[in-house]
């Protein structure tokens, strides 16, 4: 049985294909912002930083016990061309601080290397006290 009704208006078929070329564009950029944050996460916690989640966000959070040491690995990185954010953490179970990293599908493999070089490089000088 064929159903007799308008065809959809040409705008429409035109924008519902452009939602379904953002949406195929999307998903792969959002995979690699997943796998970059994990190899960020993986690599942290194999040079013995206390990388907190581990979820599919693209945010990458290292704990300290306070905002003083955040705020001077923050420092270090930002030395190093590395803009990290150091972010008090109140909690019902205890008090300290994060730093945040943000990544983005703009970041290229050579400044995830150097964020992750940079942590490294702060252990080596002593400070991996958290």
């Amino acid at each position: 049985m064929l159903f007799r009704s308008p065809p959809p208006h040409a705008s429409a078929v035109s924008a519902a294909e452009k939602i379904m070329d953002l949406v195929e564009l999307a998903i792969p950029q959002r995979e690699r912002i997943i796998a970059r944050g994990r190899m960020i996460e993986t690599a942290l916690r194999a040079q013995g930083w206390s990388v907190l989640g581990g979820s599919d966000v693209p945010v990458v959070s290292v704990w300290f016990k306070s905002l003083h040491k955040a705020r001077l690995v923050q420092d270090a990185l930002l030395q190093r061309g590395v803009f990290v954010d150091a972010l008090a953490a109140r909690s019902l179970r205890k008090n300290g601080a994060v730093l945040r990293v943000l990544v983005s599908v703009s970041h290229t493999p050579q400044e995830i290397e150097r964020l992750v070089e940079g942590f490294a490089e702060i252990l080596r000088r002593g400070g991996s006290e958290q």
